[in-house]
Formats: structure tokens, C-alpha cells, sequence
């Protein structure tokens, strides 16, 4: 719609929009027009912001739906009709402008004009709108205050037809409309009938004659339970001008099935009238509830208060109201109340003593939240808060006196008051504050002399005095390890660094290595890990020294907390790498933000990771035959993991392939020279060196085989110089072809 803030727009070249929107709704937005054929102000509604085909034709029926009727508390519908804006068809109706406020507005301001007698025309009124529409298959489905137009001469009109469907209609069950004047039944999806749109009527009058609404919920579900299950006060209590028919009038009517309630707009407006006069109403007589009154009655006598409660309540929902009922409904409330109360203490206690403290407390709550001024719920709350509290305190003492351990003085501090704000007067927690405070200044007072010691030592290195920098060095250290655990790991890692500087090099790696294990086995993972470093920096790729960094930042992180105590005590002893790993993954999943657990999990496949990689390399080098290579990988792996599953027989299988290559190795010199002399011809020489192989290898099948051949070859070699001998005789005696042959 055009700004109406800027100058006149006009629709369809006739009504002139003059002020801005005077009512809005979900779809549909109203303005004052002026007519300029009429040439009088009229109230023109159209739709508001885009809008799809679904919603022009929602809003389409609702002003087909009044142009069919004719009806003095309906409003008229003057003409219709449709404009473009932005390129979108806006349809649009017009009606009178009406002189006066609607409902809400009379409720909210607390009008005089909201007489009992008033509030009873204008429902009646409402009513008869109503019943028109009734009669021409319509239901409202969305009456509220604000749609209950009250003009200035008290004439009443139904506005805003909105979400009205025809009753034939079966398939339209949405739930449409306000939920706070729904009937159950359309929360419960099901169709819309006139008896809804009666229980809408029903609790507009309800807040007309009480200004306060029947159904509250601090949510939309508690909104909806109310209406479907609970029973108002009777309007009568909460206004006085209000006689019992009235009130049994408008209850009726709020029955919480459609066939309790009135069966017309008509019945329910001519019963109000009756009552607002006292007449008698035959509906109300209280002989037909009677007997059902004595079966409450004797139901409670016998303290059967659950069927006492399910018919009193079936007889509030049916709309029935009775003094004796609502006494009724007091004493059985009461008694239900006590029953739950006793079983709620009951309860209480036993979770009380079987150290469920929560729970017991819940359960006192609950009772307190029915009966806020109950002793004995009240005296057990204090014994239960009095256990809590010592359970509390035991367990802040536990975990300072592990900060205290770890030299966490700061959160130590931290956990006495929180105890002393439990107990202000509890004695150990000021005792053991006095300790802290001691425990303090004597680590301080060693962390100063240490720095003593490390500073002279520096001037001695300087000045070449390396067995004084040595000696102040060590006894540094040696206060390092007879103190307690240092909270300044930079600063002994400093001390240390030049400690190592002063001593020898020449067997760094070893003696690093064995410091590094000793600082691991000390718990100073600080330094134990510098000396990681340092050596990594050098040979990045030395796996003793990866396998103590994680070793080290693995145990590491099991001592950060008491919250993970327990799981890294398991982790630490587990030897198994798979069961670590299964271990701290079962904790990853249970404290998935703990960031140490995540830390560690990484840490221990790292390891298994880097164990794996040692084995694929040592069975690399055993596949290529560098079976030396792949038994310094063994060793290896006995270094930082001696547990590793059949390693010793893989050392022994692997010393035993070694041996057999070295045979091997050996048997083929040993054919090689004898295949030098085989092919020589000189297989006297050939035979020597069998003969001596045989020695080394007696029973080795190749060899023997061997001297055969070279035997035989002695033997031809023989016959050859033989004949060549009586050849050489032939031809000297001239006979040359016998020589020849």
C-alpha cells in the first residue's frame, strides 16, 4: 500500500487514503479512505506487503462470505475491488467506517460501560450475529475481543471474517485463529463447528465480566494444556456483580466437549438473557447432577480420591456448577495434595540416605513448590543441604590438596574459599590455608637461592672455571630434585641447558637421552622435553628421542588435572598401546571439549604409529637383504619398546636369516674360486680348494659334486698327457699317422 504519510494516494480513482493504517492483521491491513463519490469517509481493507494466489483468495472469500449476508451485528460490506502495486494485484472492500472502539479496548481500559448488564447486550448482540452467520453455514473460527466492534449507540458488529470457513467443509480441520480463545477441540486439529465459535463467545464474556482471561500459560504448550484440561474459577468469585446463573451460563458454555455447550449462538444468548433476570433455567437444576455429587462424596468417604477427582472434573468440563461441588473440589485438591506431599517426603528420604542428594532435594522442592510452608519438607531441605554441604566440603579439600601437590597455589586458595563460603568458621580450611601460605614461601625461597647458584655458575663458565660451574650447577640441580616439584619449568630448563653446555659432548646423545629418562621418571616434564627438542633439532628424525617426547607429553598431560586423574592413571598403566589408545578414546567421547584427551589420543597413536613405522622399516631392510640395517631397527624398538608383541623372536629369527646369508656368502666364494680353476683347467687346484671348503661346509651336497667333477677332470687330464707322450713318440719314429690318430 502507499506511504499515507506522503500526499493523498487514491485507489482506483476513487477512495482517497488519509490517514495511516488504522487496524492491522496476519494478512490484511485497514485504512481510513475517503469515498469521493459518496463524498463520506469509509474503512477500506486490503492486503499487506507480497502476497501469494493462497492469500487473495483467503482474503477474496472473506468479503464474498459478507456480501452474502445482511445482518445488523455483522458489518456491511459497501463495495470491492482490486489495484496493482508493484507489479502485484491487491485485492480489496470497503466498509462503513464505524463510530466506536472495539471490545478489547473497552476490557483493557476498564470501561464504565462494561456493566454486567451491558457486557451481557453485548454478547447477546454478538450472539445474534452469530446465529446469522450459523445460519448460513459460516463459522467464524477467530472471535476475540478485538473483533467485537461496539459503536457509539452500543450497537454491536462482528468484524473480521478472515479465517471463516463454510461448515460443509470438512477438509479444513488447520488450526486457524487465536489460540487463546480456541476451542479444545480445534487444538486438537479437529473441524471448527458453531459450538467452537461458542466456546470463543464464551471466553470473550468470561474477560469481559473479569478482566482476566480463563486460560494462561507462561508458554504456547502450557496455553494449550490449560484450555483443553482446566477449569476456570467461577466468574461469580471474581466478580461480584456476577449472580451464580451467569456464571453457570457462561461455564456451560466452556464445556470442554462441543455437545456440553449449547447447541446454538440463540440457546446460549437466550439463556444469558435468563439469567441476567434470574429466571429459573431448566438446564441448571441441580437435582440431575445430585446423584452424581453423592458418588464423588462417597468415593472421597472411602479415599478413592482419584475417581472422586476424574468425575468431579468430568462434571466441571461438562459445564456444571454447584457450592457443593466446589467444596468438593477443595477437600479432594487438599487430600490428592497430602497423598502426594507424604509419598514425595517418603521418597525424599530414601534417596536421602542412599546418598542421592539431587534427587532428594528435587524432591523436597516439589513438595515445598505445593505446600511453600511444609516443616517437615523444610527441616529435611536443611539436613539435605547440611549432608551436601560436608559431601562439598570433603571434596574441596580433596582437590587443594592436589593443587597444593602440583603447586597450584593460586587454585589451592581458590578451593578454601569456596569451602570457607560453604563454612565460614571451618577450621581445617584455615589451617591448611596457613600451609599453603607456607608451602608457598619455602618454594620461593628455593627458586631464589637457585637462581644464585645459576648465576655464579654462569660467571664461572665465563671465566673458564668449569669444575666451580659445574659443581654450583649440580648442587642447583640437586636442590631441584630434593624440592618440590618446580612451578617454573622454563626457568630449571635454563639451568640445566648450561649444566649440559659445561659438561662433555662427546657422549651428548647418550647422556641426554639418560637425563631426559631421568627427568621423565622425576616428573619434570618441562625439561624432560626441552632435552627432547634440543636433541631433535639436530637429527629431527632420531626415534628414541620422538619416543620419549611423547612419552613425556603423554604423562605430562595425565597429571594436569584431578577431574582426569583416574583416566590417566589407567592410561599410564596399560602397557598395551591399543588399550591406550581404546582407553583415552572412550574418555575423548565422554569429554569431548577436554582438550588434554584429545591431545593425548594423538599422542598415543603417534607412538603406535612410530613403533609400526620402526617395524615396516626393519622388515624393509630384512626384505632387501640388509639384515644388519633391519637388526638396528630391532634394537631400536627394544629401546623404547621392549613389550612390543614377539620381538624377541623376530631379533632371533632375523640373527638366524643373518648367519644362514653368511654361509651363503661364504659357500659362493668358495665356487667362485673353483669355478676359476675349472675353467683354468687346473683342476688339480680346483680339487685343493674343494677339499678345503669341505672343511667349512663337510656335508654340503653342491661341493662333493663338485670334487667328482674335478677328479674326473685329473683323470682326463692325465690320459691326455699320456697319449700326447706316445704321440710325440710316433712322430719322432716318422709315423705320423698313427701320431695323428
Amino acid at each position: 500500500m502507499p506511504d499515507p504519510a506522503s500526499s493523498p494516494q487514491k485507489i482506483n480513482s476513487r477512495y482517497e487514503i488519509k490517514d495511516p493504517a488504522i487496524g492491522e492483521g496476519g494478512m490484511g491491513v485497514v485504512y481510513k479512505a475517503y469515498d469521493t463519490v459518496t463524498k463520506r469517509f469509509v474503512a477500506l481493507k486490503t492486503m499487506r506487503g507480497n502476497v501469494d494466489p493462497a492469500a487473495i483468495e483467503l482474503f477474496e472469500r472473506e468479503w464474498t462470505v459478507l456480501a452474502r449476508m445482511s445482518h445488523p451485528n455483522i458489518v456491511d460490506i459497501l463495495d470491492t475491488g482490486e489495484f496493482r502495486e508493484d507489479g502485484q494485484r491487491k485485492p480489496y472492500f470497503v466498509m462503513p467506517l464505524l463510530p466506536g472502539v472495539t471490545l478489547d479496548h473497552l476490557i483493557k481500559s476498564s470501561s464504565q460501560r462494561l456493566t454486567v448488564e451491558r457486557t451481557v447486550e453485548i454478547m447477546c448482540q454478538a450472539c445474534r450475529g452469530l446465529q446469522a452467520a450459523h445460519d448460513h453455514g459460516l463459522i467464524h473460527r477467530d472471535l476475540k475481543p478485538s473483533n467485537i466492534f461496539v459503536m457509539d449507540d452500543d450497537t454491536v458488529k462482528i468484524i473480521d471474517f478472515g479465517v471463516v470457513h463454510l461448515a460443509d467443509q470438512r477438509s479444513v480441520t488447520g488450526m486457524k485463529g487465536t489460540i487463546q480463545y480456541m476451542a479444545p477441540e480445534q487444538l486438537e486439529m479437529k473441524p471448527a463447528t458453531p459450538m467452537s465459535d461458542i466456546f470463543s463467545l464464551a471466553v470473550v464474556c468470561y474477560e469481559a465480566l473479569t478482566k482476566r482471561k480463563p486460560f494462561t500459560g507462561k508458554t504456547e504448550g502450557e496455553l494449550v494444556d490449560s484450555i483443553r484440561t482446566h477449569i476456570p474459577p467461577p466468574v461469580s468469585d471474581l466478580n461480584g456483580a456476577v449472580n451464580q446463573l451467569i456464571s453457570r451460563t457462561i461455564h456451560k458454555a466452556l464445556a470442554k466437549q462441543p455437545w456440553h455447550r449449547f447447541s446454538s449462538a440463540k440457546e446460549f444468548s437466550d439463556t444469558l438473557q435468563k439469567a441476567l433476570r434470574n429466571e429459573p433455567i431448566d438446564r441448571f437444576d441441580r437435582n440431575k447432577i445430585l446423584p452424581k455429587i453423592e458418588r464423588i462424596k462417597r468415593a472421597q468417604n472411602e479415599g478413592d480420591y482419584q475417581f472422586a477427582q476424574e468425575m468431579l472434573t468430568e462434571l466441571e468440563s461438562e459445564g456444571h456448577m454447584d457450592p457443593e461441588m466446589s467444596l468438593l473440589r477443595i477437600q479432594i485438591d487438599q487430600a490428592i495434595r497430602q497423598k502426594a506431599i507424604r509419598h514425595l517426603l517418603e521418597s525424599a528420604r530414601t534417596r536421602m540416605e542412599e546418598d542421592e542428594l539431587p534427587l532428594a532435594l528435587q524432591k523436597i522442592q516439589e513438595v515445598l513448590s505445593i505446600d511453600p510452608g511444609n516443616v517437615d519438607a523444610s527441616s529435611l531441605k536443611s539436613q539435605i543441604e547440611r549432608q551436601r554441604s560436608e559431601k562439598q566440603i570433603e571434596n574441596w579439600f580433596r582437590l587443594v590438596r592436589e593443587h597444593l601437590d602440583n603447586q597450584l597455589y593460586s587454585q589451592a586458595r581458590q578451593g578454601i574459599q569456596e569451602i570457607l563460603k560453604i563454612n565460614a568458621s571451618d577450621s581445617r580450611a584455615r589451617e591448611l590455608l596457613a600451609e599453603i601460605d607456607r608451602t608457598e614461601r619455602e618454594a620461593t625461597k628455593i627458586r631464589e637461592e637457585k637462581q644464585k647458584l645459576y648465576e655464579a655458575a654462569v660467571d664461572s663458565y665465563k671465566n673458564g672455571e668449569i669444575s666451580t660451574a659445574l659443581s654450583k650447577l649440580e648442587h642447583l640441580l640437586d636442590l631441584n630434585r630434593a624440592g618440590p616439584k618446580s612451578i617454573m619449568p622454563d626457568r630449571d630448563a635454563q639451568y640445566q641447558s648450561l649444566y649440559n653446555q659445561v659438561r662433555s659432548e662427546r657422549d651428548a646423545a647418550r647422556n641426554a637421552y639418560a637425563e631426559g629418562r631421568k627427568h621423565l621418571g622425576d616428573h619434570n616434564f618441562s625439561r624432560a622435553l626441552e632435552i627432547c627438542q634440543e636433541f631433535l633439532q639436530k637429527h629431527p628424525g632420531d626415534p628414541m628421542f620422538q619416543a620419549l617426547k611423547i612419552e613425556a607429553e603423554e604423562v605430562q598431560r595425565q597429571q594436569q588435572s584431578a577431574a582426569i586423574a583416574e583416566v590417566n592413571r589407567r592410561v599410564e598403566a596399560e602397557p598395551d598401546l591399543d588399550k591406550k589408545y581404546n582407553i583415552i578414546k572412550e574418555a575423548v567421547e565422554k569429554y569431548p571439549n577436554e582438550q588434554h584427551f584429545k591431545s593425548s589420543l594423538k599422542l598415543v597413536k603417534d607412538r603406535r604409529d612410530l613403533i609400526n613405522s620402526i617395524v615396516g622399516r626393519a622388515r624393509q631392510y630384512e626384505e632387501r637383504g640388509q639384515f644388519n640395517d633391519a637388526a638396528g631397527q630391532w634394537d631400536i624398538l627394544r629401546n623404547i619398546y621392549p613389550l612390543y608383541p614377539g620381538l624377541d623372536f623376530e631379533v632371533q629369527r632375523l640373527a638366524r636369516r643373518r648367519d644362514e646369508q653368511a654361509k651363503d656368502e661364504a659357500k659362493t666364494r668358495w665356487v667362485e674360486r673353483i669355478d676359476h680353476h675349472f675353467g683354468a683347467g687346473e683342476y688339480s687346484k680346483a680339487r685343493e680348494v674343494i677339499q678345503e671348503a669341505l672343511l667349512e661346509f663337510p656335508d654340503d651336497k653342491e661341493l662333493q659334486g663338485l670334487e667328482s667333477l674335478a677328479e674326473q677332470g685329473i683323470k682326463r687330464s692325465s690320459d691326455a698327457n699320456l697319449l700326447l707322450a706316445e704321440g710325440k713318440a710316433l712322430f719322432a719314429e716318422r709315423k705320423y699317422e698313427e701320431g695323428l690318430n
